[in-house]
């Protein structure tokens, strides 16, 4: 049940403010009557040099619904806002962020530009690359593990040494089944004396964002993830380069 605990009114420098504070206390149905509180002040506005504060109630052993109603009337100048001059905001443009591999060791630090690319169990992940029976395989890196994850003949490879992709310049796009978008980033080759460029993509799996691989030469595309490699069968999305020079138009 409720009942108005306070009502007051302040008038000061051409400002009124009215405020009443409503309070509801639990009742107690085996004490028949109501639990005892505690009473909080809490400001709530400051007009024209007037401080308002109200007094709202919280009960001794539970929380309180309480709610606290403010009206202010004021002159109408004090509504009405002359929006400030626009400044002149220097920029200058940011070059770089080329994608780039850098070699890591399990233990090492990751490096700064390291390139997020998907997320596991709330954890980013990160695109690696590691030798992997004569290919050279894209998977992920996580720094939980530190270590590299690869799929390769239905089975995930830890890799403690492998490469990190570095850089920014980077976005990805919606895959196919089929021939990798243009732009698409060669980040391995297959192990065949073709040399069948491989590429990375990510895909959500129970929840996850989870990196794996493309084939260049049938489209296939698979995820390494607890343990096994899967082969993915919904939706993608593959790493590619944007067109045009490596630059972005920044505010500083």
């Amino acid at each position: 049940m409720g009942q108005i605990s306070d009502i007051h009114t302040f008038i000061e420098c051409r400002c009124e403010i009215t405020y009443s504070a409503f309070v509801f206390r639990p009742v107690n149905e085996s004490s028949g009557g109501f639990t005892p509180s505690i009473r909080y002040p809490i400001p709530t506005q400051q007009a024209r040099n007037a401080l308002v504060t109200s007094l709202c109630e919280y009960p001794w052993s539970t929380m309180t619904t309480y709610s606290v109603s403010l009206q202010a009337r004021l002159p109408l100048e004090n509504y009405i806002q002359k929006l400030p001059p626009l400044l002149k905001i220097p920029s200058r443009i940011i070059t770089g962020g080329e994608p780039v591999w850098r070699p890591l060791h399990s233990g090492e630090p990751l490096p700064p530009d390291a390139f997020v690319g998907g997320m596991e169990r709330g954890e980013p992940t990160y695109i690696a690359r590691a030798p992997h029976q004569g290919s050279v395989t894209p998977g992920k890196y996580l720094r939980s593990k530190d270590a590299a994850f690869l799929g390769w003949s239905w089975t995930e490879h830890k890799k403690q040494q492998f490469e990190i992709l570095c850089g920014y310049n980077m976005m990805w796009v919606p895959g196919v089944y089929g021939a990798p978008p243009p732009g698409a980033l060669v980040t391995g080759y297959s192990q065949n004396e073709n040399r069948d460029q491989l590429f990375s993509v990510r895909v959500r799996h129970l929840g996850d964002l989870v990196l794996g691989k493309q084939h260049d030469c049938h489209g296939d595309c698979y995820i390494p993830y607890d343990g096994r490699e899967l082969q993915i069968v919904s939706d993608f999305e593959i790493l590619t380069v944007p067109p045009g020079p490596p630059n972005a138009l920044a505010v500083i």
